[in-house]
């Protein structure tokens, strides 16, 4: 669910953070808490911003993400790219 350097397959895995992948908002910070003590990069993706997921959906609301881009801030952590992931 992290990017881990050092890997030579190229291959980085992600959280899906749309409804239909049920992972809570707790458990994402948990794995931003993760990623920050450990030095680790997290990967979460998401198709469609909206303003209401639910369970079937492949969209996470507006709300959400505020939520996560916010936690990300407060914790003073770094945006990447994929591009810069890859590199």
């Amino acid at each position: 669910m992290y990017y881990m350097p050092g890997r030579s397959n190229g291959l980085v895995f992600g959280v899906g953070i749309d409804g239909i992948y049920n992972n809570t908002i707790e458990e994402i910070l948990k794995g931003i808490d993760r990623a920050r003590d450990k030095g680790e990069i997290l990967v979460v993706y998401a198709h469609i911003i909206g303003d209401d997921e639910d369970d079937y959906s492949y969209m996470v609301s507006k709300n959400k993400l505020e939520r996560i881009l916010q936690y990300v801030k407060e914790n003073d952590m770094v945006f990447y790219t994929m591009s810069e992931v890859a590199n």
